[in-house]
């Protein structure tokens, strides 16, 4: 709405006609069924990202014909007005990792850290075959992708509800302390009665399992056993 004023009160068609070019996009997604898919959450608003630098294309053509010095002046308040009006809808509406903004670009995980994750996965993967029906969220199943079955991840898309095809009484759970998916795994590791609770050392990795993970050899070094619950 705010760019069809700017457009009308500049006489310039070109301002809108980046949003204009999106407008099947959105009738499509209006239609979906995924819930994320259907409010243009996360990637799926990329042409209307793309649309918010289509007036500068539009006063540059029209720059061409005049060559007025205010007109690139009348452009940029608005489209600057505008970009900052774009995040006000979005905010809270898509953080599944609820990032603590803005010190997570300022504060990562230590370098430390990052080698013991990536330690972790690789002796998870080698482990594999010794921990029965695995379970892992989204977050351990994104740092090796390739090594872990739909059915290992049970809310691969998001869902309330543990998909068709995954375990709902695991071996072995594992999932970020403070992920997206914990509160759900961890209730699934207490229906399935895995009291054994470990946490690897030097990461934010968590596991609940029937195994005793000290005879487990790839994981052994790695692992620190918590209080029993």
């Amino acid at each position: 709405m705010a760019r069809a004023l700017w457009a009308l009160r500049a006489r310039n068609p070109a301002i809108v006609l980046g949003f204009a070019a999106a407008l099947p996009w959105l009738l499509l997604h209006l239609l979906a069924k995924a819930p994320l898919a259907g409010m243009l959450a996360s990637y799926y608003a990329f042409p209307f990202l793309i649309a918010l630098a289509w007036p500068l294309l539009g006063v540059m053509r029209q720059q061409q014909s005049t060559a007025s010095a205010g007109t690139r002046k009348a452009v940029i308040a608005p489209f600057a007005a505008l970009l900052c009006l774009s995040f006000v809808p979005g905010i809270g509406i898509h953080d599944p990792g609820r990032l603590p903004l803005p010190r997570a670009f300022w504060d990562p995980p230590s370098s430390a850290q990052q080698v013991a994750t990536d330690r972790f996965v690789i002796a998870l993967v080698a482990a594999r075959p010794m921990l029965g029906r695995l379970s892992v969220d989204n977050s351990v199943a994104a740092l090796a992708p390739n090594a872990f079955a739909q059915s290992d991840v049970p809310f691969l898309q998001g869902n309330a509800n543990v998909p068709h095809g995954a375990s709902t009484s695991p071996d072995t759970v594992v999932y970020l302390a403070e992920g997206y998916d914990a509160q759900r795994l961890r209730a699934m590791a207490d229906a399935a009665g895995l009291n054994r609770r470990y946490a690897i050392s030097g990461t934010q990795i968590h596991l609940a399992t029937g195994h005793r993970l000290e005879d487990v050899p790839p994981l052994a070094p790695l692992v620190a056993a918590e209080e029993p619950r």
